[in-house]
């Protein structure tokens, strides 16, 4: 129930007027790795941890501060984008959904998957920590994936998908 008002929520663009379910209503072939709530309530517990925000819950202050800039709470969306663009993998019409049969060479080898997800980072598959398989150190329910619809494959997992987004530069400079 979380990642559907997420995926509600979080626009497809910046400047579009498209939320990504109205998006997944279309043609298409998505790979969706959908986040429990368990999982996104843990995904803000670990961003009170780290300082991001100050309370694990939406109405964080840090999540209701508006930008004067921007007029909009930015931190709010970049985390909700970031959840939601993380856990989708958008094969067009060419490209058939990623199913768990395509990860068993993958996750022997610890490969990442060809497709970016659509905050355009490639995710690696592996053996699953009690499960078959994980996908950037997420489990892959053995019991709730490959989900078959009429657009693509859902698979569920046990943690947001949040891999870095810091460049080598950003890295060395910390050094």
């Amino acid at each position: 129930s979380e990642y559907l008002l997420l995926l509600d929520s979080v626009m497809v663009g910046e400047s579009a007027n498209t939320s990504v379910r109205q998006m997944l209503l279309e043609d298409g072939s998505f790979t969706c790795f959908a986040p429990t709530n368990k999982a996104i309530h843990n995904y803000l517990a670990h961003l009170v941890d780290s300082g991001v925000i100050s309370d694990s819950t939406w109405e964080a202050p840090e999540f209701l501060a508006v930008n004067p800039e921007t007029g909009k709470q930015d931190l709010l969306i970049e985390i909700q984008k970031t959840i939601v663009y993380n856990s989708l993998i958008d094969g067009g019409d060419e490209i058939e959904a990623y199913q768990t049969s395509d990860f068993s060479e993958r996750a022997e080898l610890s490969q990442m998957l060809g497709l970016a997800n659509m905050m355009n980072r490639k995710l690696q598959v592996t053996i699953g920590n009690g499960a078959k398989y994980a996908i950037n150190g997420s489990n892959i329910s053995d019991n709730n994936c490959n989900i078959y619809t009429i657009n693509g494959r859902i698979h569920q997992v046990d943690k947001v998908i949040a891999p870095s987004t810091e460049t080598a530069s950003q890295f060395f400079a910390k050094m």
